[in-house]
């Protein structure tokens, strides 16, 4: 490979460094152990070792050791298609608890102000001593991007199928450090995990643990794509091998879609059903009714109660006849804002429920796509332009101009009233349903 990470063990003797660099047009990725390559906690001390002695090896990898009156760790650096394999064997000298056994890289040299593009990094440890733990491998990688240069520890599924003394972690350190190891501690959260360097494994004299993962290091990889670099390594390391082992869910897209229409309709209760002089009509709410914390789940933040909030609101957007009916249909913490704007627009859900059910000959599908079309098409105008989001309760219609996001806006927005107008010219043009669109 023309960027193929080049291996060099540097500094004086007794105190090697690993330097791994891979050069491209956007200048070199470097990883680099900076003489703290491997973090160890034995007995409850935390300490870093660097090498004593390195050999390079007939593939281009390197053979390297460490020792201190603790650990003997012997470390073997592999070449691979696109990635180097790191497999780290430590043997224990004396009888010892074994609470951490960590590799680490600082990289691309870069400066404390830099400020690499973190592509992976799923969890960022909030607090000091927090590491990701990947539970089969939910957590599989920590990979950072600054421009051409590409850096990333994965984890290695292998190893993680055989017994392992704690669980394997990857730990992000700013601005660019990165670990791969293992170590003792308890689940902070789901895929986080506390480090507790008084627990740990008791290791007899000369008993072994064994750490394994992969690196990959690329100064040509596309802006803003390395992530698909070492997804590429992951599947052909370790995806491709077990095919044959996976039991792919795949359903054809109308199963998708009768799933989703039937937990949006029937599950999720999101549909708002509403009552105007023109007939039934309705629409998808855009925020999901209140639910009950599950038992055992952590109470949710404070917060204004949604009356509280709504009021200002109101004050603004809806005339004040409306606002008591408005307010005591939102007491059960349900909003019932049903948009036609840029960022959700039940113009576009009623054209693909239109779609799907002239494909099916779904009579209710079809009838709830022509609800929606009846709801937009009741929504006052005023000069050509006409409110972007439904506010009112079920018998009492109330209309907002626009929205920001969710919250409510008093001006009309050319992007929303453009997203209804295109999607009330398709579903006019494309699948026959009210005419009258096309006149709005």
């Amino acid at each position: 490979m023309p960027d193929a990470p080049q291996i060099a063990f540097v500094g004086k003797p007794d105190t090697l460094s690993q330097r791994i660099t891979a050069g491209g047009a956007s200048g070199t990725a470097a990883l680099s152990g900076e003489g703290r390559d491997l973090r160890l906690v034995v007995d409850g001390r935390a300490r870093h070792l660097a090498y004593r002695s390195a050999r390079p090896l007939p593939d281009g990898g390197y053979e390297a050791l460490a020792e201190d009156e603790n650990v003997h760790v012997e470390t073997t650096i592999t070449p691979g298609d696109g990635f180097l394999s790191v497999v780290s064997r430590l043997t224990a000298l004396r009888p010892l608890r074994l609470s951490g056994f960590e590799h680490a890289y600082h990289a691309f040299d870069l400066g404390r102000r830099d400020n690499p593009a973190h592509l992976w990094l799923p969890l960022i440890p909030g607090k000091a001593g927090h590491a990701l733990a990947p539970d089969a491998l939910g957590t599989p990688c920590i990979a950072l991007q600054s421009e051409g240069r590409l850096a990333a520890l994965l984890g290695d599924v292998d190893a993680l199928e055989g017994d392992q003394p704690f669980p394997p972690i990857l730990a992000y350190e700013r601005p660019a450090t990165l670990r791969a190891g293992y170590a003792a501690g308890r689940a902070a959260a789901p895929g986080l995990l506390e480090r507790r360097p008084a627990e740990g494994t008791l290791l007899p004299d000369h008993d072994v643990a064994t750490l394994s993962f992969l690196i990959v290091l690329s100064g040509e990889a596309e802006p803003h794509a390395g992530l698909g670099r070492v997804l590429r390594v992951a599947w052909s390391r370790f995806g491709s091998s077990r095919l044959d082992d996976l039991a792919l869910q795949t359903l054809p897209l109308d199963d998708y879609a009768r799933y989703a229409y039937d937990a949006a309709f029937d599950r999720y209760g999101l549909w708002r059903d509403v009552f105007i002089e023109e007939g039934p009509a309705g629409a998808f709410a855009v925020a999901a009714p209140h639910r009950e914390p599950r038992e055992g789940a952590a109470p949710p933040s404070p917060r204004r109660p949604w009356p509280t909030r709504l009021r200002s609101a109101l004050a603004r957007h809806v005339p004040w006849r409306e606002r008591a009916s408005l307010l005591r249909a939102s007491a059960d913490r349900a909003l019932n804002h049903l948009h036609f704007g840029a960022g959700a627009n039940a113009l576009r859900t009623a054209y693909g429920m239109a779609h799907f059910a002239e494909r099916w000959g779904d009579e209710k599908l079809m009838g709830a796509a022509r609800e929606i079309v009846r709801l937009a098409l009741a929504a006052p105008e005023s000069k050509g332009l006409f409110p972007a989001v439904y506010t009112g309760a079920p018998d009492r219609p109330a209309w907002a101009t626009g929205a920001r996001g969710t919250r409510l806006d008093d001006r009309y927005g050319v992007a929303d009233l453009s997203e209804s107008g295109l999607w009330m010219i398709r579903l006019a043009g494309d699948l026959g349903l009210d005419e009258a669109m096309l006149d709005r």
